[in-house]
């Protein structure tokens, strides 16, 4: 600025005299012009002070999309890897699912087989109404006569409650004897059919015919706990024995048709465990 200012006086100062007040009014403009400067640089300066505070904004704006835009590409990344995962899992249930409709659809097939082969069984034992009415019929016709003999004892059927003619029909089981046992237990069953021990009473007159050989009779009580006590706490039971009767008499074919349906209804009681076991020597 100060050779600007020289060369202005210098160039008035040669072209001819200059008065004080042509010198005076040249130092003026002179001086608005170095301060016109002055102000232009200032502003300059507050020009460049914006440009470089915006030129670091922009890059501290471009830095951060950067950085969200590389996590937003992991957080993509790591929820396609969930996607494929989830995908994976989904598979493997389909797959188990296939597996357990095939599972069901052959364990469907094997108990349609099992019945029918359990309805050849009962047409081999002649399980029908007329039979059964027989059979109580048979029971009942020796009860008269018997149940002196339980009266001889000093246990009168009549007076006494179905706890005490189910406990007294136990305790004859016990010590074997098995033919006052025999009348205790029909009279309970018969005329306490509802009582949660009418199922035990069938199923201990199945182990009266067991242990006497009657074999077949005895399958055909046993066969009566399942029929008429479904939900009762014997059925297990009255399956193993139906079919360790069944083995008795050397049907084995039976046998084991009785022992497979034990297993496939009752598959963690201890009477299937047994069952596994005695198939095996078959």
């Amino acid at each position: 600025m100060k050779k600007i200012v020289f060369v202005i006086l210098f160039t008035v100062f040669f072209s001819g005299c200059v008065t004080d007040q042509q010198f005076e009014g040249l130092s003026k403009k002179v001086n608005l012009i170095e301060e016109e400067q002055q102000s232009f640089g200032s502003n300059l300066s507050s020009v460049t002070d914006f440009l470089d505070d915006f030129e670091k904004k922009n890059q501290d704006l471009e830095k951060n999309l950067r950085s969200g835009y590389a996590n937003l590409i992991a957080e993509k990344t790591e929820l396609k890897n969930k996607v494929s995962e989830l995908n994976g899992e989904i598979e493997k249930i389909f797959y188990r699912l296939d597996l357990f409709l095939s599972k069901l659809e052959t364990i469907e097939k094997r108990f349609f087989a099992l019945e029918q082969r359990v309805s050849s069984v009962e047409n081999y034992l002649d399980f029908d109404k007329n039979n059964n009415k027989e059979v109580w019929k048979s029971s009942n016709e020796n009860l008269a006569d018997d149940d002196k003999q339980v009266d001889s004892d000093l246990f009168v059927l009549e007076k006494a409650s179905e706890e005490e003619i189910y406990e007294q029909g136990k305790k004859e089981f016990d010590l074997q004897n098995y033919n006052k046992a025999k009348i205790l237990f029909i009279y309970h069953e018969k005329n306490f059919p509802k009582s949660s021990m009418a199922d035990n009473s069938l199923f201990w007159l199945g182990e009266i015919y067991y242990k006497k050989a009657d074999y077949k009779r005895a399958i055909i009580e046993y066969q009566n706990v399942i029929e008429k006590y479904p939900s009762g706490n014997k059925v297990p039971s009255a399956y193993l024995k139906q079919g360790l009767a069944f083995y008795k008499i050397d049907s084995k074919d039976n046998a084991k048709i009785v022992f497979e349906k034990l297993i496939l209804k009752f598959p963690l009681s201890n009477e299937a465990h047994i069952a596994k076991k005695k198939l095996k020597s078959f």
